[in-house]
């Protein structure tokens, strides 16, 4: 870490710098279940901070520095990205389980992603029922087994994607499109 003094008169002035290892916020960071690689429900972001206190290795010898053991101190904490985008997983399919029980339908899931524009084809959003031996038309599937399903189709690579043909004219869509206001 490198502190500087900010100021008007002589800009950014170089105090001293202090050196910081970052392994004791991965340790302390969530962990993925190994079977799931889920992050666990309750991790929402708000684990509290870690404060450190380092010492300050002045960029120059002062005469107070015999007197005085300058310090810097921080809080920080670290949230890996897969963990973020689980969260933004349960929110956004909260946001789509209209019948607020917890599960996800079928047609739920299918608004959702085409929401998100997504373009993945029916197959590919029928197998996430399939997966976990449920009927896609008739059974619904756990948030949990939703971002498992989500997760795992974000990493396929592109040349195993199923995507859905925009020059398919028999394309069939979740909802129907809004006609056409002519008067």
């Amino acid at each position: 870490l490198t502190v500087l003094d900010w100021d008007k008169l002589s800009s950014n002035d170089h105090v001293g710098d202090a050196s910081f290892d970052v392994a004791g916020l991965l340790e302390n960071a969530p962990k993925a279940d190994e079977k799931t690689g889920l992050y666990p429900d309750d991790e929402d972001g708000q684990r509290s901070m870690q404060s450190f206190e380092l010492p300050l290795q002045t960029a120059s010898s002062a005469p107070w520095e015999s007197r005085h053991k300058p310090t810097i101190t921080f809080r920080a904490k670290y949230q890996p990205y897969d963990a973020l985008r689980q969260k933004f997983w349960r929110v956004y399919l909260k946001q789509y389980d209209t019948d607020d029980n917890g599960t996800i339908s079928h047609l739920e899931l299918t608004s959702m992603l085409d929401a998100l524009g997504s373009t993945l084809s029916h197959e590919t959003v029928d197998s996430f029922w399939t997966r976990f031996g449920k009927q896609p038309r008739t059974d619904t599937l756990t948030t949990n087994e939703a971002i498992q399903c989500l997760e795992t189709e974000l990493f396929h690579p592109a040349s195993e994607k199923k995507r859905i043909d925009p020059e398919d004219s028999t394309m069939d869509t979740s909802a129907p499109v809004t006609p056409a206001i002519t008067g």
